[in-house]
């Protein structure tokens, strides 16, 4: 979902944005003993294809829409008491 998330708000598929808790652990195929993630040229990026990640796409736009205006209803809710 993480991927799907930078492409949908930054249009990348880099990683970079996010923090990592074992950043900079770098060992060969995988990233940190993680190997979700690798290391390209200084940018961080998901190993395996970006199939999933592209095909989620509406679906984490739609769950951020509606986590957003329900968040935004509760704003209202609570401003009116």
């Amino acid at each position: 979902m993480l991927v799907s998330e930078s492409l949908l708000h930054h249009g990348t598929f880099t990683l970079d944005r996010y923090v990592f808790p074992d950043f900079g652990k770098l060992n060969g195929a995988g990233w940190g003993g993680i190997y979700q993630r690798e290391m390209i040229d200084g940018h961080v990026y998901y190993y395996l294809p970006p199939g999933s990640s592209i095909l989620s796409l509406p679906w984490v736009a739609s769950v951020e829409r509606v986590r957003y205006f329900s968040s935004e209803r509760r704003r209202h809710i609570q401003s009116a008491r």
